[in-house]
């Protein structure tokens, strides 16, 4: 599904260009701390924020270009796929507990294998997406897909 394959894009534009989670030294596999706890809600903030997206990006050439696609591809449905992401980062941070290394891992997994994201999402996060790939599908002529149970 396209729409599982850009969630990761955008994830993966996130884990490579961002440093909120940069510093392996900093960070263990032990829970997040208030640090932490706060780098990730400031990550969440960008992704869903569409100005603090923007701002973030206007210097990088390839996170301008990777939004490009996103938008290109998901239309109406880019602002609510951020926030898919911004949901998902969440759970990966956690799994994680904040290990840089531990998500970059999984991240360029999902590069890989973009179906492995299903096992980072709840069920309503699964229905969430059936629903914009059924959006995208009609806005772009096709029959939506039925759901995969």
């Amino acid at each position: 599904m396209r729409l599982i394959a850009l969630t990761v894009v955008i994830l993966g534009q996130l884990a490579t260009s961002s440093t909120t989670f940069a510093d392996p030294s900093t960070r263990g596999a032990q829970p997040l701390d208030a640090a932490s706890l706060e780098a990730l809600h400031k990550t969440q903030d960008l992704l869903i924020s569409p100005e603090q997206r923007a701002q973030a990006m206007k210097n990088d050439p390839k996170a301008l270009a990777n939004d490009a696609k996103v938008k290109n591809t998901l239309g109406d449905q880019t602002q609510p796929a951020y926030e898919l992401s911004a949901q998902v980062l969440e759970t990966i941070v956690r799994k994680t507990n904040g290990d840089p290394k531990q998500m970059q891992e999984i991240v360029n997994q999902l590069m890989t294998n973009p179906q492995m994201l299903e096992q980072y999402l709840t069920p309503q996060q699964r229905d969430q997406i059936r629903g914009m790939a059924s959006q995208i599908e009609k806005r772009q002529g096709h029959s939506p897909t039925a759901p995969a149970r």
